[in-house]
């Protein structure tokens, strides 16, 4: 059987726990969120009837793209800090298992407290935002030639999934399957083995 360089008589195995860097960086990552999402609807960012207005030009598109890469890039940084800081405390060498678990367990803790802070937002910053996308997108289905059944069919889905509730959990949901991707990431680029 071949030997790892973790099998290195030089690489001394440190217990460290997971659990408070995860927290520690999921906080992070949370905070980032929360700064986002209240810049952007303080500043007008999530008025769904302004959207409507100026349409899905090619400039609003790439202005949506900008953003989320930062924000990807963002939040790969998080991920890759936590995976450094483990690392560290592991004696500075890291496997792609162990950097990916510090890093999944930071994104589990930032989308349970996203989703906690979008629940709290919806029922009672914004208690209107979702009742007016849902207008929003009755009035594009309207226009887009749906019938009436057709228009209360999918409005009958959309009123399920857009209250504070269903739609925090479906975005912490999204935030858990996004963050296990930029884990990998964070991971691959945090790795690092001992020399055999």
């Amino acid at each position: 059987m071949e030997k790892s360089a973790f099998d290195s008589p030089d690489y001394q195995v440190q217990k460290v726990s997971v659990w408070p860097i995860a927290v520690k960086y999921g906080i992070l990552g949370a905070l980032a969120t929360i700064a986002i999402t209240m810049t952007s609807y303080f500043t007008g960012g999530m008025d769904p009837a302004a959207q409507m207005e100026n349409g899905f030009s090619m400039g609003n598109i790439m202005k949506g793209m900008g953003i989320a890469v930062v924000g990807y890039i963002l939040y790969t940084l998080v991920y890759y800090l936590a995976v450094k800081a483990y690392r560290d405390g592991l004696g500075g060498f890291i496997t792609f298992g162990q950097g990916f678990k510090v890093a999944f367990f930071s994104v589990l803790i930032k989308a349970i407290l996203v989703a906690i802070f979008l629940f709290i937002f919806y029922q009672f910053i914004a208690p209107d935002f979702l009742t007016n996308m849902l207008d929003v997108m009755e009035e594009m289905l309207v226009d887009s030639g749906q019938n009436d059944d057709q228009v209360d069919m999918m409005m009958g889905i959309y009123g399920v999934m857009y209250t504070p509730l269903s739609f925090s959990l479906i975005t912490g949901f999204a935030t858990l399957i996004g963050g296990a991707i930029l884990s990998i990431v964070a991971a691959a680029i945090g790795q690092k083995e001992p020399s055999v």
